[in-house]
C-alpha cells in the first residue's frame, strides 16, 4: 500500500471496512453496498500508478469491457469509477475462497483429476472473454480464485495487467513475466493466443511442481533462456499423467502463436479427452468387459490396423529353447488378435485417447516390451515409445 495511506471510510458509494490485499499496482478493499446490501471488493489503484494519466484511462476502460462478461468462471465486475482523489477503481464480486497460488502453498499440488477440471474451466473462461474481445493479459495462479474446495475455478484481475507488460526503462518487466508469451516479452502485438500461452504455463507448474523456465523480472534474460530452450522437457510428477495432458500443455508452450491452440475451446475439447484418457487408464481389466469382436469388425467398414509386438522373455535354459519360443509365437498370436479387436472401433471413431489408454493398460505387463497401434495409413497412433506416436510404423526385429 501506499506509505502511510489511511484506509478511507468510503469510496464512491460503497462503505470500506477493511482491506483484504495488496500488491504493487492496487490495493483491495473489503468494500460494502449499502444500497443492495451486498459485500464486493473493491480494487483501487495506487497512487503512484494512478499518475500514469493513460494508463489511467486504459484501466477504466478494460474494467468496462471487463464489466461485460458475465460467465461463472469469471469474477463478476459490478463498477468501476474514480476516487475523490482520482484513483480509479472497479467494485467486484468477493469470494470467500482463495487464490491457487495460497492453495498449492497450503496443501500441496492438487491430483490430475482436478487439474484436468480447473484447466477446462480456466480455458472455457478464456474462450468467453476472447469472444466478447477481451483479453486478459495476465494469466497466473495469483489470479485464479477457488471456491468450494478444489472444485470451482474463477478467473480474477481481467483487464489490469496491460501496463505490466510494457518494458521499463531499466530493461526490467512488471507483473509476472515468467507466464507471458514470448511475443509479450519482446513488446510485440499479442491476441488471445497469449493468455493460452500463459494458462500453458499454469498447467506445466500444476503436473510438475515447477516452472518451464527460471522466474526473473529482467527480460532480456529471460528472452535469451527462452530462445535456448523454447520447448523446455514436460516430466510430470505422477507417473500416471496422461500422454494426452502432456501434449496438450506442450501445444500451449508453443514458441509461436499459430502453432499454439487458437481457441479455448479447443482446449477444453482436448481436456476432455484427457480426462477419458485418465478414466481409462483407471478402470477394470479389459478381461472383465463384454466386447463383441464381430460387431466392432462389422463397423470398421475396410479400416485397417497395423500392430507390431514384441515379447521378451525371461532367460530360458537352452533345451527348453524351442518350445518356449513356439509357446511364446503363439501367446503373441492370440495377444495380437484381442488387441485388434480392442482398437477396432477407437480407430474406426479416431478416437486416439482410447487407443493410447489401451496401450498404456497393456503394457503394464513386464514380458511386453514395445507395442504400437497405427491407422489404416500405417501411422502410428499409440505406443509404448512415445517418440513414434505420428511417426510411420517402424519395423523391430529385436
Amino acid at each position: 500500500m501506499d506509505a502511510h495511506a489511511a484506509v478511507p471510510p468510503t469510496i464512491g458509494r460503497y462503505r470500506i471496512d477493511g482491506v483484504l490485499g495488496e500488491g504493487a499496482m492496487a490495493v483491495v478493499y473489503a468494500g460494502f453496498d449499502p444500497g443492495i446490501q451486498r459485500q464486493v471488493a473493491i480494487k483501487c489503484l495506487h497512487h503512484h500508478v494512478a499518475a500514469d494519466a493513460a494508463y489511467r484511462r486504459r484501466f477504466l476502460a478494460e474494467a468496462r469491457a471487463a464489466g461485460h462478461l458475465v460467465h461463472p468462471n469469471v469474477v463478476t465486475i459490478f463498477d468501476a469509477g474514480e476516487t475523490d482523489d482520482g484513483r480509479p477503481y472497479i467494485a467486484m464480486e468477493r469470494l470467500g475462497g482463495e487464490t491457487l497460488a495460497s492453495r498449492v502453498a497450503s496443501e500441496g499440488l492438487p491430483p490430475l483429476p482436478l487439474v484436468i477440471e480447473l484447466a477446462s474451466q480456466i480455458a472455457a473462461a478464456l474462450n468467453y472473454a476472447h469472444e466478447q474481445g477481451v483479453i486478459h493479459h495476465d494469466i497466473k495462479p495469483e489470479n485464479i480464485m477457488l471456491a468450494e474446495g478444489w472444485h470451482y475455478a474463477k478467473l480474477s484481475d481481467f483487464g489490469i495487467a496491460e501496463r505490466r507488460g510494457a518494458q521499463a526503462a531499466d530493461g526490467k518487466i512488471g507483473g509476472t513475466p515468467a507466464y507471458m508469451a514470448l511475443e509479450r516479452l519482446r513488446g510485440e502485438a499479442d491476441d488471445a493466443r497469449s493468455d493460452l500461452f500463459s494458462l500453458g504455463v499454469v498447467m506445466y507448474w500444476l503436473i510438475t511442481g515447477k516452472l518451464p523456465w527460471r522466474e526473473t523480472s529482467d527480460v532480456a534474460r529471460l528472452i535469451r533462456e527462452r530462445q535456448r530452450l523454447p520447448r523446455p522437457p514436460i516430466e510430470p510428477l505422477d507417473p500416471a499423467t496422461p500422454s494426452m495432458l502432456v501434449g496438450i500443455v506442450r501445444t500451449l508452450l508453443y514458441p509461436t502463436a499459430a502453432a499454439r491452440y487458437q481457441s479455448g475451446a479447443e482446449v477444453v475439447d482436448d481436456l476432455r479427452q484427457a480426462r477419458r484418457e485418465y478414466e481409462r487408464l483407471h478402470e477394470k481389466p479389459i478381461a472383465n468387459r463384454i466386447i463383441s469382436l464381430r460387431l466392432r469388425w462389422a463397423g470398421a467398414l475396410g479400416a485397417t490396423l497395423s500392430l507390431v509386438l514384441l515379447l521378451g522373455l525371461a532367460t530360458i535354459y537352452a533345451k527348453q529353447n524351442t518350445a518356449v519360443s513356439g509357446l511364446a509365437l503363439d501367446f503373441g498370436g492370440s495377444l495380437s488378435r484381442m488387441i485388434a479387436g480392442e482398437a477396432a472401433e477407437n480407430l474406426l471413431l479416431n478416437d486416439q485417447a482410447a487407443t493410447r489408454a489401451l496401450v498404456q493398460y497393456i503394457a503394464q505387463n513386464r514380458q511386453i516390451r514395445y507395442l504400437a497401434v497405427a491407422d489404416r495409413l500405417g501411422n502410428v497412433v499409440a505406443s509404448t515409445q512415445a517418440a513414434d506416436i505420428g511417426q510411420a510404423l517402424p519395423i523391430r526385429t529385436t
